[in-house]
Parts: structure tokens; sequence; C-alpha cells
């Protein structure tokens, strides 16, 4: 089942509790990528596998595209 983006829009905005949920689900993804990024790049920059800038960018890259 496919919805287009207006489709869900309209949906977003007369019905509360599906507002309540995206907003809800769209905090957690934010605090998961907050927390969990730091670590990934700390453990690959500390046993030198990657530099920190080559690091950082795939951190960024890799949450973003999991988003």
């Amino acid at each position: 089942m496919s919805v287009s983006l207006s489709d869900f829009l309209i949906q977003i905005t007369s019905n509360p509790a599906l507002f309540i949920t995206v907003l809800l689900k769209l905090v957690v993804l934010l605090i998961n990528g907050w927390t969990d990024a730091p670590n990934v790049i700390a453990s690959c920059v500390s046993t030198r596998l990657l530099s920190p800038k080559k690091a950082i960018l795939m951190a960024a890259v890799i949450n973003f595209w999991v988003c």
C-alpha cells in the first residue's frame, strides 16, 4: 500500500493520535541517533580503524540513510 505525502499530511492533521505517534517516533529516532553515533565513532577512531573525519562522515551518512 502506498500513500502520497499529501494524503499522509491530510491524515495527520485530521487524526491527533496519528500525529502524536509520528511525533514520538521522530523523537525516538533523533535520540537514538544522537546517542549511538558517538559510540560508533569513538570505537572506530580509538582502534585506529578509521580517521576521525572518515568515521564522522560514515556515521552521518548511515544515520541519515537508516532514518
